[in-house]
């Protein structure tokens, strides 16, 4: 049961489009599972939530400066998470 009585179908329906786009789904995947016959009908699930946007950014920077650090110090010595953390400029954490 819901506990909110304005939490219609559409509303069910619209929340698993966005989980599965966030979830990696392709939206021609995503078009099959809810039947859509166009995939300009499927694309109003491509938007993500902030919370999501804010991680792919986050693991993005991650890899990027972590890449970036080993690149510098090659890939023979050991480099600990603390100091791939510390390479990442301040303001992309």
């Amino acid at each position: 049961m819901f506990r909110l009585d304005s939490y219609s179908p559409h509303s069910m329906r619209h929340a698993t489009g966005i989980s599965m786009v966030e979830a990696g789904m392709p939206l021609p995947v995503i078009k099959i599972f809810f039947g859509h016959s166009s995939i300009s009908t499927t694309e109003i699930y491509g938007r993500i939530t902030q919370p999501h946007l804010e991680q792919r950014i986050k693991d993005r920077n991650n890899s990027f400066w972590a890449s970036a650090v080993d690149d510098v110090h090659g890939d023979s010595q050991e480099i600990d998470s603390v100091s791939r953390d510390e390479a990442i400029p301040e303001f992309l954490r």
